[in-house]
């Protein structure tokens, strides 16, 4: 495949299904690509049938696709063997998995490229920027003895010494404390893609474990961490703030004074980690596969019971399991994923859960309302509720709450607060709602304090008190 760009759309986890969107902009590579015109269009070239409303257009200078938008650089398992590249602009490029073996670098910028796997074997690099490239044990830079054990991996002392500092190593035991990292793209696994016809490469994912990632920032990450391990690693004080975390291990690891604020974990193993932190607000943390051994006071880590009877949803017979095999094929059968129940919630966090038959002892819900929580036959009330909230009859109940299939019937409701919630099959019937407020109240199926039925009232129970 020849020089590609893309700009990645934001993907929108949702809850059974995870979109990923690839739009071809444009590229300008301007004196990248020497004065060989033949060689262009043979060694480079464009795809057979770009996506509608884009257009390629090799030459001397440019290779160009879209509407004149300057974008990042895709050229993922390109042969660019023997290219002449001089004075080339790869900033931010995906240069994995690329052949670059006797390509002549000089002077050309690789900053902040991500050039894992990539094949620098008798590529001239004089006086090439490689500030902030990310490589892994699999980025060759000599030949012969790169690989002396044959066991793929890239040992110490085979990145050439003026310029392995400045780069980024991603793998094992690695030291990346105080890194800038925050929104870069493919830096673990990513899935294959055929969009139009076009091949868009996977990468592999990404072993950090036991490693130094203290004040590491890796904010605003959408999906470019998926399945990275983090197992054992030291990340105190870590920022992976508005990023999505997917399918990725940190077991045991130090998550002191991590920012998982408004990021998205899911199956996700946090078992055996230190998650004491001011920094997670917003935080949704749903379908774990393993709790913290510590969390700050007023924090809950939980198992759903019904996830505990239905299973993970990726599970063999798991509801998105279609969806997930299609994102990670194979390598889907290589993890456990067969049990996934558990979730966090706290003072801060995102409250949008179905909660039912647990003990919410010692959890804090006073710093902010707990809007579209479903909380029923639970065990034990929270130790703190936000002002207006009530927790009764084993249901938390309040603003823009969600009522389900719950039995409330003779419960003392006075004066309770209603206002934009969901009732729907609650049983209502000889409870006591006086001086109740009900504003925009939704009701379905539900047997008001007289013993009628919403359905039958005007789909209220508002004047049947």
């Amino acid at each position: 495949m020849g020089f590609m760009s893309f700009t990645l759309v934001r993907c929108k986890m949702k809850r059974s299904a995870l979109t990923i969107s690839l739009i071809l902009l444009l590229v300008s590579l301007a004196g990248c690509l020497g004065n060989n015109e033949s060689r262009i269009g043979s060694r480079i070239g464009c795809p057979d049938n770009p996506p509608e409303g884009t257009t390629c257009v090799p030459n001397r200078n440019v290779f160009v696709t879209g509407n004149g938008a300057l974008e990042l650089i895709y050229a993922k398992e390109t042969n660019l063997s023997g290219f002449d590249l001089r004075d080339a602009d790869f900033s931010g490029a995906v240069l994995s998995y690329s052949d670059l073996s006797g390509a002549d670098l000089s002077g050309a910028d690789l900053s902040g490229s991500i050039i894992r796997g990539a094949n620098f074997i008798n590529a001239t690099i004089t006086g090439t920027n490689f500030e902030g490239a990310i490589y892994d044990e699999h980025t060759f830079w000599y030949p012969g003895w790169n690989d002396k054990d044959g066991d793929g991996i890239l040992d110490e002392g085979r990145v050439p010494e003026h310029i392995k500092d400045k780069m980024v190593y991603l793998g094992p035991e690695t030291n990346l404390d105080g890194i800038n990292l925050d929104g870069r793209l493919e830096m673990s696994f990513w899935p294959a893609r055929s969009i139009d016809g076009i091949i868009f490469p996977g990468s592999i994912p990404a072993n950090l474990s036991h490693s130094s990632l203290r004040g590491t920032s890796m904010s605003g990450i959408d999906l470019g961490l998926i399945l990275t391990n983090f197992s054992d690693a030291d990340l105190t004080g870590a920022d992976f703030s508005n990023s999505t975390l997917l399918l990725n291990d940190f077991s045991n690891a130090d998550l002191t004074g991590i920012n998982f604020s408004e990021s998205e974990l899911k199956f996700t193993d946090l078992s055996g980690s230190d998650l004491r932190s001011e920094n997670l607000y917003e935080m949704f943390a749903v379908l774990l596969l393993g709790c913290p051994t510590n969390l700050p006071e007023g924090w809950l880590c939980l198992a759903d019971p019904l996830m505990e009877t239905r299973g993970c949803p990726v599970s063999e017979e798991g509801d998105d399991r279609e969806e997930y095999v299609q994102l990670m094929g194979d390598l889907l059968d290589s993890l456990d994923l067969s049990y996934c129940p558990y979730f966090i919630i706290g003072p801060t966090s995102k409250t949008s859960f179905y909660i039912e038959n647990v003990d919410l002892t010692g959890l804090n819900l006073g710093i902010r309302p707990p809007e579209l929580i479903r909380a029923a036959n639970l065990t034990g009330c929270p130790s703190s509720l936000f002002e207006g909230y009530i927790c009764t009859g084993g249901s938390i109940l309040g603003p823009y709450v969600r009522m389900y299939d719950t039995d409330l019937s003779g419960i003392d409701l006075t004066g309770v607060n209603l206002s934009g919630s969901i009732v729907r099959g609650v049983n209502l019937s000889d409870a006591d709602l006086t001086g109740a407020t009900l504003d925009d109240t939704y009701w379905e199926n539900t047997i008001c304090p007289d013993g009628t039925n919403s359905d039958d009232n005007g789909d209220t129970c508002a004047n049947n008190l």
